[in-house]
């Protein structure tokens, strides 16, 4: 069951970086920007998401691996809802800038949970599912 939970995480990490990619052209129109201002709304969600991974394993190293995972979650949710009630362009990058930094704890610390739990035989084999779940999941 804990594998399956880990599989979900990695995929919403996985499918969080192109989740907003097909909002692209209603993005533009709404708040009447650039294409290279549209695409600046993936660049901050990945430099945000380089930044958290900085910091999300020692986090999880010193303060346990759930409760950063659970606040990088609450984070990523409350960067969503800053994004879907944003009035200003501002504001949606602000929003995905949240939302990176909290993806990016689950995203670091699932790859870390299974050797933790698992015989270094089965942790292979488990790790090689989850790279297919999140390639899939990206898709």
């Amino acid at each position: 069951m804990l594998f399956i939970v880990i599989v979900i995480m990695d995929i919403l990490s996985s499918a969080e970086i192109d989740i907003c990619v097909p909002s692209f052209p209603e993005i533009q129109s709404v708040f009447g920007i650039s294409s290279f201002a549209v695409e600046f709304v993936l660049g901050i969600n990945l430099l945000a998401h380089c930044i958290g991974a900085l910091v999300a394993g020692n986090l999880g190293d010193r303060y346990g691996r759930k409760p950063i995972i659970l606040s990088g979650l609450a984070l990523f949710i409350f960067g969503s809802l800053m994004c879907a009630l944003s009035p200003s362009y501002a504001g949606l990058l602000i929003g995905r800038f949240v939302q990176g930094i909290g993806i990016s704890c689950p995203t670091v610390l699932t790859y870390v949970i299974i050797p933790d739990i698992y015989d270094i035989k089965t942790h292979q084999k488990l790790l090689g599912l989850l790279s297919f779940f999140s390639t899939l999941g990206s898709v």
